[in-house]
């Protein structure tokens, strides 16, 4: 729909009564207001998909389970998206899980305890790598703790949980067993396979839980424990 001339508006109102001037002069306004601020009126959503629509086209919704889901990647074909995702009752933690792209189905990866975070692929697309603390003896504790929480009411800043108990495992799903490939005190995770699969490149705070530690290198692992954090 062409834009009326709001030049041409006002000057008709010159020669029309003083009501109708008055009423030309409103529409004049509501024009230029709405020119100088085109997204007045929308919601936050609209807004920011207005934005994304800039860069992504054709996006579709992959997941519809559970409070929330993401850091998703894709397996080197392809065919299978592992995430993260919290869609358990009894465990407020993420949990793995694998997306095969071309049925639709959704494999769960982790024990279902516990914490997880950051999976990965590999390249023969049976082993899943991913960080837990599945062997955590106060895994479950933890789980009924965060419940409690959640369920009182209250509220903290959100901030990311550099667990000590937080190790690599990796998940063979012809086998359906897990192998711990990790262990050692410290935040062990967001690990990757290198693209022939036979090297993992991961993050770990392991050396702030040494003996050797500064004063100052103590006082900022309490503030932050991903000061400390090394590839």
């Amino acid at each position: 729909m062409d834009m009326p001339n709001v030049t041409s508006v006002i000057n008709r109102s010159t020669t029309s009564k003083p009501m109708d001037i008055l009423a030309r002069l409103l529409v004049a306004i509501t024009i230029l207001f709405w020119i100088a601020n085109p997204g007045f009126g929308q919601t936050a959503k609209e807004k920011t998909g207005s934005i994304e629509q800039r860069f992504i086209s054709s996006a579709r919704q992959l997941t519809f389970e559970g409070k929330r889901a993401g850091e998703g990647y894709f397996g080197t074909d392809g065919s299978l998206l592992v995430f993260q995702s919290e869609r358990r009752a009894e465990n407020p933690f993420f949990q793995i899980y694998l997306l095969d792209m071309d049925s639709g189905d959704t494999e769960p990866i982790s024990p279902g305890h516990g914490k997880t975070t950051c999976a990965w692929v590999h390249p023969d697309n049976n082993l899943i790598l991913y960080a837990s603390t599945q062997d955590d003896p106060e895994a479950r504790n933890k789980q009924k703790a965060e419940l409690e929480f959640r369920e009182s009411g209250k509220t903290k800043r959100y901030s990311w949980d550099y667990d000590e108990t937080y190790e690599l495992y990796a998940y063979d799903r012809a086998k359906k067993t897990y192998n711990r490939l990790t262990n050692a005190k410290g935040y062990d995770a967001e690990g990757s396979y290198s693209p022939d699969g036979k090297l993992i490149a991961f993050a770990s705070n392991r050396n702030g839980y040494g003996n050797d530690l500064t004063e100052k290198q103590k006082k900022m692992m309490k503030i932050d424990p991903s000061f400390m954090m090394d590839i």
